[in-house]
């Protein structure tokens, strides 16, 4: 189940930022050709390694691609380390992780045509730095990310001012069928306001959870968990701004200004990681997908 739900606003913004995946040495951004497209170049492709993620034994090719959708090699993207320190990564080449049983480690063959499964097409960057803890990448020409500088505001007055825009009782679809779910058990709710002061106004932002019993969801745990994220403008006469909804195993990770337009960008994940989005006022940036991710929390 994946919830989303915001208020869309008009979106002049120049910014086309990428995700990043660090995935041992590599550095990685998703590339989506048309299914079609990509199985012939799987069928063209060269043997670069195999190894064992999670649950799978993986088989990474190069694709003998120069460009695939948007990307194209020599394509110069920035991860910014501050406000006037960044590292420039080059795409150097395409590659796609199979996954399956492809019998034993080492085996350079391409794997048999039933079992060619893509799991995921990257673009492979070569970074004239290691991005520490980097996590999207943007066109030189872009503006510079700036992470929201949040102070806390976690006061009645605040609490009051969200619940007149969103509904004390939060009167919400997702919040409809949550409670549907709970079966009339009855439902507690762990709430945390902050601040944060663009240049669009002065934001108040609640991350918050819903929860039966003790909100306790690990290894088969029975109780419900709905989690959220709400971005309101304070004012005269407060505005939605964003209000994002995921269950159980989704968590919030960061909220950047992207494009320097004062409204936050949301970085999260609906599921337990294998899936990360950055959400725009409702709409998904960019999206990747964790090819290798065989975690299990149990």
């Amino acid at each position: 189940m994946l919830l989303l739900a915001a208020l869309a606003l008009s979106d002049t913004a120049s910014a086309a930022p990428r995700l990043v995946i660090q995935h041992g040495d590599a550095v990685l951004i998703e590339a989506r050709p048309p299914f079609e497209r990509l199985m012939e170049l799987v069928e063209e492709s060269r043997y670069l390694e195999d190894h064992p993620d999670g649950f799978d034994l993986m088989q990474v090719r190069e694709l003998p691609a120069d460009e695939l959708g948007d990307l194209a090699r020599g394509q110069v993207w920035r991860a910014w380390q501050g406000p006037a320190r960044f590292v420039d990564c080059t795409v150097s080449r395409f590659v796609v992780e199979l996954a399956g049983d492809y019998g034993t480690e080492g085996d350079t063959a391409l794997p048999p045509e039933g079992l060619r499964t893509p799991a995921g097409t990257y673009a492979e960057l070569r970074c004239e730095a290691p991005l520490g803890e980097a996590w999207l990448v943007v066109r030189p020409e872009d503006p510079v990310p700036l992470p929201l500088a949040l102070a806390g505001a976690d006061t009645q007055e605040a609490r009051a001012l969200v619940d007149a825009v969103v509904g004390a009782e939060l009167s919400h679809p997702a919040v409809e069928v949550f409670r549907q779910s709970a079966a009339g058990e009855p439902l507690s709710r762990d709430r945390r306001i902050d601040r944060a002061d663009t240049r669009a106004g002065h934001l108040l932002i609640e991350r918050g959870r819903l929860y039966t019993g003790a909100g306790d969801t690990a290894c088969g745990g029975e109780d419900l968990v709905l989690s959220y994220v709400i971005v309101v403008r304070e004012g005269p006469s407060p505005q939605l701004l964003q209000e994002v909804w995921f269950p159980e195993a989704g968590w919030a990770r960061e909220l950047v200004d992207v494009d320097q337009d004062g409204l936050p960008e949301l970085l999260f994940s609906p599921d337990w990681g294998s899936t990360e989005v950055l959400l725009r006022q409702g709409r998904a940036l960019d999206t990747v997908h964790r090819a290798w991710w065989g975690y299990c929390p149990c």
